[in-house]
């Protein structure tokens, strides 16, 4: 079992607390609660996927400690995280809280939750949807 990190559980009550947050109106990859995970990326505006924008806040806002990038982006995110050596492939050596890439679409990011090694699956904090 991975072991557990303060800001990571922070990170996670925070992510959690946020689950419901939808677009208004839906499909539209706005609404104030979007746009308030999308100014805390490096890109403007609004109407763009927010998954990378949701990941980027809970980290600042949730764990009090920002990635040492914006992004937004789930490559991005995934690339970076590669680069600075962060990068794990095997889900029994993921922490509750860390960033997961994968590919959905264009690609998705999510933060990890728990895997069950009997089923194969990962469980997530996401809000934001693949489309």
């Amino acid at each position: 079992m991975a072991p557990t990190y303060p800001k990571h559980k922070a990170v996670l009550k925070w992510a959690e607390g946020e689950l419901g947050t939808h677009e208004e109106p839906l499909g539209s990859n706005t609404g104030e609660r979007v746009r308030f995970y999308q100014r805390h990326t490096w890109l403007g505006g609004t109407g763009w996927p927010w998954c990378a924008a949701f990941v980027d806040t809970a980290w600042e806002v949730g764990g009090k400690n920002p990635l040492p990038w914006k992004s937004a982006g789930a490559w991005d995110i995934g690339n970076r995280g590669r680069a600075a050596g962060w990068a794990v492939t095997t889900p029994t050596h993921l922490t509750p809280g860390d960033i997961v890439t994968f590919k959905a679409g264009a690609g998705h990011v999510a933060l990890f939750v728990s895997y069950d090694p009997k089923t194969g699956f990962l469980h997530w904090v996401k809000v934001a949807s693949p489309r």
